[in-house]
């Protein structure tokens, strides 16, 4: 072989090596891809001063990458300013969970009140193991009593599986 067609053959050799090296990385780091949500959800308000309030709450709904859910939160919010942060737990069919830290701003007009969070994906189970992403809340609080309300959430965003699950 000529000196020139070994040098085309020793530089296709590196940038296939490369190549590898590259999809091996991107497979292993995941990919972002659609996540989309709803969840309706009662919760239950509890008032550690006459502006700072805690929320728990239960409900379900349905999830790309996860399918039907069941879900848990857990919120601090002001009523003077209408801040907050939440933390969500989903739990698919199977068991596997996946985990959503966010933070927001309430319209605190009555009755319904609406609200917009930026979510970040911690992490999670099963084949959320590792994930990551963010997401969009918007939400719907309709109360049902002095300390209960029914809320509708709607979130879109990324999500990132690790390992490509």
């Amino acid at each position: 072989m000529s000196r020139s067609k070994l040098g085309i053959a020793a530089s296709l050799q590196l940038a296939l090596v490369l190549l590898a090296g590259v999809l091996a990385h991107a497979s292993a780091s995941g990919q972002a891809v659609p996540f989309r949500a709803t969840l309706d959800a009662d919760e239950v308000a509890t008032f550690d001063s006459p502006v700072h309030f805690t929320v728990e709450g239960e409900g379900a709904g349905h999830a790309t990458h996860l399918g039907r859910f069941t879900a848990t939160l857990h919120r601090d919010g002001n009523l003077v300013d209408g801040t907050l942060t939440a933390s969500y737990e989903f739990t698919a069919a199977n068991g596997d969970k996946l985990f959503v830290e966010s933070v927001g701003q309430a319209d605190l007009s009555v009755p319904d009140v609406h609200v917009l969070e930026t979510g970040t994906i911690t992490g999670g189970t099963g084949r959320f193991e590792g994930a990551t992403g963010t997401i969009s809340i918007e939400r719907v609080v309709t109360f049902t009593g002095p300390t209960t309300d029914t809320t509708t959430h709607v979130m879109d965003g990324t999500i990132v599986l690790a390992n490509g699950n």
